[in-house]
Formats: C-alpha cells, sequence, structure tokens
C-alpha cells in the first residue's frame, strides 16, 4: 500500500479530529484473562475508536498469505484443517509467546511504510499515533518479567492479529514455498502451524523442524518444543479430529501412490460433554444441576462482585447454560456449512451432527 497523507489519515482514522495531533492518549489496562496476560482498550475512548478504524479499513486489507487463516476474513479453524485431510502424515508445531515475542520494530517498519511521520507542527504525526493506539508500554509490574518497561505487540488489541498476519507474511511464504518443494502441505492459525504430508521420512526428521525453526528466528520467534505434536493416522486439535488412512504405495508407472481421502469430526471428549448435558435436559434436570454436575459451577464457589444472591445466581446460571447450548449448536452448525463447500466430514458424522442440533435446539430458549 502507498504511504496514506494526513488528509485521508484525518478523515477515516481521526474522524476529523484533528486535536488529536495534540492531545491523543492511549487508555489500556494491563489484566489476566484465563492464563494470558492481556492489555485491554478502555471503550469509548478515541483509543478505541482508532485502533477499530485502523483495523478495519488499512490493515485489514493488506494481502497475506494463503497458508494464513487465523483472524482473517471468511477463513476460520476448520480452514486451517481441510487442507490436511489427504495426509496421513501430521506435525503440529507451537510459537513461543507469539504477539509478545514480535519486535517491535517490525511493527515500527510496517507503520512507517504506511503513515506519514510529518509532524507539520503538532505534537505526534500521523505514525506517533498510529504506534501509540497499535502497541502498549508494559508496566514495571507486569506479570512478564522480561517485558517489563518494554513497547510490545499486545495480547487483547483488535488490531494485533491482523499486524501479527502482516509481518509473518514473508516467513509463511518462505516456509510454503520449502514445503512445496518437499510435498508438505502448511497452513498457519495464529501460533499453531500444522504440517502435513503422506511420506514420514521428511516431515517427521529432526531437521525438518530445524529448518523452519531457522526460518522463525529470522524474527526473533521460536518454537514452543513442550507443544509439539508428531502423529500419523489421527491430530486431535481444538476439540477437532483430522483422521485418514494409511497411503497404499504402488508399483506402477501411472500411479506412484493411491491416496485416501480422510475426515474432519468433533473430538469424542467434545460430543461427550453435548451428549451428557443434552441427558440431564432430557432428566429435566435443573440449569444449576447441570452446571454443577458437567461444569463445576456452584453457589458455594462462585465469586459474587458484591454480597451473595441465590436468586441472582440461578439467573445467572440460566443464562450461561442457554449461552453453552447456543454455543454447541453455532460449533455444530459451523461444521455443517463448512463441509457442504469443502466435503470434508464423513456422511455419518453430519447424520449425527444434525440430528444433535437438532435437540439442542429444543431446549434454547
Amino acid at each position: 500500500m502507498k504511504l496514506i497523507n494526513n488528509e485521508i489519515f484525518i478523515r477515516t482514522i481521526l474522524k476529523g479530529n484533528t486535536d488529536l495531533f495534540n492531545t491523543f492518549v492511549p487508555t489500556s489496562a494491563e489484566c489476566q484473562i484465563g492464563k494470558e496476560f492481556c492489555c485491554v482498550i478502555s471503550d469509548s475512548t478515541n483509543h478505541k475508536a482508532i485502533n477499530h478504524a485502523l483495523t478495519k479499513i488499512i490493515f485489514s486489507r493488506i494481502p497475506l498469505n494463503s497458508s494464513a487463516c487465523g483472524f482473517v476474513k471468511n477463513k476460520s479453524y476448520l480452514d486451517f484443517l481441510t487442507p490436511h485431510i489427504k495426509n496421513y502424515y501430521f506435525l503440529r508445531l507451537d510459537i513461543k509467546k507469539f504477539f509478545y515475542s514480535i519486535d517491535v520494530s517490525l511493527v515500527e517498519n510496517l507503520a512507517k511504510s504506511l503513515f506519514s511521520q510529518d509532524k507539520e507542527g503538532n505534537k505526534f504525526s500521523p505514525y506517533n499515533i498510529v504506534m501509540d493506539a497499535i502497541t502498549h508500554k508494559a508496566s514495571a509490574s507486569f506479570p512478564i518479567t522480561e517485558l517489563r518497561n518494554k513497547q510490545v505487540l499486545p495480547i487483547g488489541y483488535p488490531s494485533s492479529p491482523v499486524i501479527s498476519n502482516i509481518i509473518f507474511r514473508p516467513i509463511d511464504i518462505l516456509i510454503q514455498k520449502y514445503c512445496e518443494g518437499k510435498n508438505i502441505i502448511y497452513t498457519r492459525y495464529a501460533d499453531d502451524m500444522l504440517f502435513s504430508a503422506n511420506t514420514k521420512r521428511v516431515l517427521h526428521d529432526r531437521s525438518f523442524q530445524t529448518e523452519i525453526a531457522i526460518l522463525l528466528s529470522t524474527i526473533n520467534l521460536k518454537i514452543n518444543k513442550t507443544k509439539t505434536i508428531a502423529c500419523e493416522n489421527t491430530i486431535s486439535l481444538n476439540g477437532y479430529v483430522i483422521q485418514n488412512e494409511r497411503p497404499i504405495f504402488r508399483k506402477s508407472p501411472h500411479q506412484n501412490y493411491e491416496q485416501p481421502t480422510g475426515h474432519i469430526r468433533i473430538s469424542n471428549k467434545k460430543t461427550e460433554i453435548i451428549h451428557k448435558i443434552l441427558h440431564s435436559l432430557r432428566e429435566k434436570e435443573s440449569p444449576s444441576t447441570i452446571m454443577k454436575k458437567h461444569f463445576g459451577k456452584s453457589y458455594d464457589n462462585h465469586k459474587f462482585i458484591y454480597k451473595k444472591d441465590y436468586a441472582f445466581f440461578i439467573k445467572y446460571i440460566e443464562t450461561q447454560l442457554q449461552n453453552k447450548l447456543k454455543g454447541y449448536r453455532s460449533f455444530l452448525i459451523s461444521l455443517i456449512q463448512h463441509d457442504k463447500k469443502n466435503f470434508c466430514i464423513a456422511d455419518e458424522h453430519i447424520e449425527k451432527y444434525s440430528k444433535l442440533t437438532k435437540e439442542i435446539e429444543r431446549y434454547i430458549i
């Protein structure tokens, strides 16, 4: 993309508020969500509006490599998995501390290529505002010690996933070309890298992982070796399973091997919890009983913000159960819809998921 001039920046990003060239202040807070240490931009602030505009109007329009599937418009986790269904051997690599490991100088270079550094007599240039809107200076008490007082690409900003994909594009291209030369399929969903092939020799050889590690190191990223998965026939990732039969090699001048096509399905662990909840609903168990039995949520262990209130808790639990049911329904429907375009799920499983969806709908209010 060409350098965005100040007039366009004022109109599309600042929404005409030129005072921000002298008054803009980032408004974000550090917090922990689950196991992740995040930075959250305050709602209804100039910071939130600018970050949203940058993400939607600028960054989301920059081309990405086809292997990138995470946080990409019209792509989902299923698009990350589907290219691998014809293969038998799998390798999953995880990038260590993905966002926080991306060198902020790469973010600076991206911003400099897009936004003017001319302050035109103001306190800030468009580039200055952009950098303050998309990066975060970790506090002196930030839980990750090595990041304290450093500028980072934060987990929690809407812009971070898109920016990470843009910065990762040259590496995606290098990895994709390297894999194509070895008949290996490669896709990436944020920090998850998935490789597959019909021959074990190259994919599961330690030298292959070393080559990928070298490519990642060019932008200071590392592989989290504790999360590496090397397997054959079946791989299970985040509640999904890819399963295929071993290719049959033939001594023929016309065909080297017969390549079976595998399928994607939901893991047994995921379907088991859905079946258990539906069984409880058939037995007319109360929402509080269901949430306690299957998710460990009870009045006694609930952390109330104010004083304990049983009536409030019951209403909260009913809402939580409805949210679970709606989530499972959306999850199943996404699989069914994806299969209509990609033919990657066995008919028997589509029938099973359709029945589960209809039964779940009976209990959604």
